[in-house]
């Protein structure tokens, strides 16, 4: 059974939306093939054109950050994690902003065929959707305040409230 995540006000990463710690330690998305779309950072990450889709190894993502004098913040991403010898649909280009799917209780990753999903929210927030046992088990070692987000869409729903990240970090 998959689990959906949401980092928000954590006192154990400086912005939300810095993917180079999680990356670090959760070697499953290091061994995935992403496609990244949507992007908006507030640095230009060398070797990568944040105008198109990029499709991009976990590893090599990561070897780029840790390249990088700064790390780069995600304001806005979404990063949809394949299988690593996975064909990526080129068709597929989801967005994070002003897309309300995710705080609906329940949400599935939006590209098709992904395994999973990580979704910078507006320098406020990290989603991560569909995310199998195992490595919501790291998540949750990595992130002790990490929050079940389909557990605050339902708690949000119930009392007549459209969830809402916190503002964002600064």
């Amino acid at each position: 059974m998959s689990k959906n995540l949401i980092l928000e006000k954590s006192k154990y990463i400086k912005y939300y939306t810095y993917l180079k710690r999680t990356f670090a330690n959760i070697e499953e998305f290091r061994d995935m093939k992403w496609l990244i779309s949507g992007i908006e950072t507030n640095l230009l990450i060398p070797g990568l054109n944040l105008d198109e889709n990029i499709e991009i190894i976990g590893s090599d993502l990561l070897e780029i950050i840790n390249g990088m004098k700064h790390e780069p913040q995600w304001i806005w991403a979404v990063l949809g994690g394949f299988k690593k010898n996975q064909t990526i649909p080129k068709f597929c280009s989801p967005l994070a902003d002003g897309n309300s799917r995710y705080w609906k209780s329940g949400v599935t990753p939006e590209m098709p065929c992904a395994i999973t999903e990580i979704v910078c929210w507006d320098s406020s927030c990290t989603l991560f959707v569909g995310i199998d046992d195992g490595v919501a088990e790291k998540l949750y070692n990595l992130y002790p305040d990490i929050m079940d987000l389909d557990e605050m869409n339902t708690t949000s729903a119930q009392q007549g409230d459209a969830p809402e990240p916190a503002s964002p970090a600064r």
